[in-house]
């Protein structure tokens, strides 16, 4: 692990916070009070063995935005030095896992009541590496499209990104759940006070629209989709 300003300042405000000295903090993790000094200058070095010891005491103090979940749902940090090698990767996106639904899924899901994260819960749903490319943006599902369902805009084996947490924008492609109808994924359309979705099959056969206003007595919810990858093979 490199070490960043992160890294740094969340050692010293864990020896503040719990009133340590270098000295004691060195002996109580077995190492010289010249290793904890040549980890707080960015650049330097942690091996992996004292990291995994020193990860979860500073764990606390550390920039969340740095924290993302492995492939296994553990934590993780990435240090964001700027003295790195060349040859070290720094991940432009870091990755977090989110739960995948299939679209029958969602016609359980009622947003008054649970987050996106405790539905995947109760549902027991698998989870999926979400890259995010939108900053500030949580709640964020995987929405699995299995069959051709809603082909050819969107073909068989379609992961979609969709978040929980904002309303759709002019011309955006959305999830909705129509009341007393299944969900579906159709493209949102504003003008002055009134919206329309229509459904991206070919037939377009469903057709929701009408005064803003009213949009709560039609809908149940809506959630725009933040971008969408098809697996090829």
């Amino acid at each position: 692990m490199k070490v960043d300003t992160g890294i740094v300042k969340a050692i010293d405000t864990y020896l503040e916070k719990n009133s340590i000295g270098y000295r004691d903090f060195a002996d109580s993790l077995g190492i010289s009070p010249a290793a904890i000094t040549k980890w707080r200058k960015v650049g330097n070095g942690i091996t992996p063995a004292r990291w995994k010891t020193l990860f979860p005491l500073i764990r606390p103090y550390l920039p969340e935005d740095r924290i993302y979940l492995d492939d296994l749902g553990h934590e993780q940090y990435s240090s964001n030095s700027t003295h790195q090698s060349d040859y070290v990767f720094e991940p432009k996106f870091i990755p977090i896992m989110v739960p995948a639904f299939h679209i029958a899924d969602l016609e359980k899901y009622d947003d008054t009541l649970d987050s996106v994260t405790q539905f995947g819960v109760k549902l027991k749903a698998p989870l999926m590496e979400y890259r995010p490319k939108h900053k500030d943006k949580s709640n964020v599902f995987a929405l699995v499209l299995n069959d051709d369902q809603f082909g050819p805009v969107l073909p068989k084996n379609t992961r979609l990104f969709v978040c929980a947490n904002e309303r759709p924008v002019n011309g955006s492609l959305v999830v909705v759940m129509p009341h007393g109808q299944r969900p579906m994924i159709g493209t949102y359309s504003r003008t002055g006070d009134s919206y329309a979705i229509s459904e991206i099959t070919g037939d377009r056969s469903k057709h929701i629209a009408g005064k803003t206003r009213d949009a709560r007595n039609a809908i149940l919810w809506v959630f725009p989709v933040l971008y969408y990858e098809v697996v090829t093979f």
